[in-house]
């Protein structure tokens, strides 16, 4: 069973934490602040960093086959830890404040009225592009003046 850091505290973005155990699946530990893949939204990514300095990015999170187990699936390729490592759990912030929706990249994931006036104004971008393709005199005038 894994502690669910996230539970007791929303704002967490990360932990000191214990590997149990770590096999093809992924990456299991003692206490977490990553969510995992439920409910429409998608599992948490970021980084576990070891004691060496060491770390290793985890690109998903998913839930384990025991009640409250989470998984940390490691970017391929990637050497396992042993089980007793000691580490942080340090969530990814970038995703974590675009999926929050805070920025112009998270308001166009979350904000319909933002994404309707960006479609908008690259509607009209490409409409004006098309007609400088097309009438380039009316948009470009040269003039060369020889001394």
């Amino acid at each position: 069973m894994t502690e669910l850091v996230f539970r007791d505290d929303a704002y967490a973005r990360s932990c000191a934490a214990r590997v149990t155990g770590a096999d093809a699946r992924g990456i299991r530990l003692d206490r977490t602040v990553f969510y995992p893949t439920g409910g429409g939204q998608p599992g948490d990514s970021g980084w576990l960093r070891l004691k060496s300095g060491a770390a290793i990015a985890i690109v998903d999170t998913v839930k384990g086959e025991l009640p409250d187990e989470v998984i940390h699936v490691p970017a391929p390729g990637t050497a396992l830890p042993e089980p007793g490592t000691e580490l942080t759990a340090k969530l990814d912030s970038t995703i974590d404040r675009i999926n929050s929706g805070q920025g112009t990249v998270g308001q166009l994931l979350v904000n319909p009225q933002m994404y309707e006036a960006m479609n908008g104004a690259m509607r009209e971008f490409q409409t004006l592009a098309k007609d400088m393709r097309a009438n380039p005199k009316k948009f470009l005038r040269i003039k060369l003046a020889i001394f």
